[in-house]
């Protein structure tokens, strides 16, 4: 199933971040200061969850707004700017993940527990949920987090996933759906039924 997108909406988005393009390729740090603040906390989380290590995740960060700042020339607008920027993501994290032995490490950015009006019973299932969870997420593989990750939690289409992973559009999907088995299972394994834990 696609994920649907509102065409105007990312159009704007996507135009706006064309131009900022264009700008970091005629040398305007500003522009480049402009499209790190709409990129940093989605690649970081991103990033994270693909490497595991706050620490290498921030170098890794670091690494791709140079790839860009060298590289906006380069864009050649077969596809939206944010495909194109975690395609050079997912190739720094690769590059990174190969030379290393990396620790594992949860996301803490998994879920967000919400007001501090929630009485003390809903914050603890929250809690409970959150950690079942991360937990799911880490028992994945790599290759099938980062499917989730760029689908589910990006937004990406599979299309665009598949673009910026370098794999077939059945890959993405499968591994999603594979994903999607692998976690079902781990919570109902940890009491989960249907929201719920038993």
């Amino acid at each position: 199933m696609e994920r649907p997108h509102t065409p105007q909406l990312n159009t704007r988005c996507d135009d706006a971040e064309r131009v900022l393009l264009s700008q970091i390729a005629e040398g305007k740090q500003e522009a480049l200061v402009a499209l790190y603040q709409r990129y940093q906390r989605p690649l970081f989380v991103y990033l994270l969850r693909l490497l595991r290590d706050e620490r290498t995740a921030e170098e890794v960060l670091q690494d791709v707004i140079v790839a860009i700042w060298q590289g906006a020339a380069s864009f050649a607008g077969r596809s939206r700017v944010s495909t194109w920027v975690f395609g050079i993501a997912h190739h720094q994290a690769a590059q990174v993940a190969r030379r290393h032995q990396l620790p594992q490490v949860s996301p803490e950015d998994c879920m967000e527990i919400g007001d501090e009006e929630q009485d003390a019973g809903r914050v603890t299932f929250s809690l409970a949920l959150q950690e079942d969870l991360e937990a799911a997420l880490e028992s994945l593989t790599p290759m099938y987090r980062e499917a989730l990750e760029l689908v589910l939690a990006q937004g990406f289409s599979y299309e665009e996933a598949a673009i910026i992973t370098a794999v077939p559009v059945g890959t993405v999907k499968s591994r999603v759906n594979q994903a999607r088995r692998q976690m079902q299972r781990m919570l109902v394994e940890r009491g989960w039924r249907e929201g719920v834990k038993s």
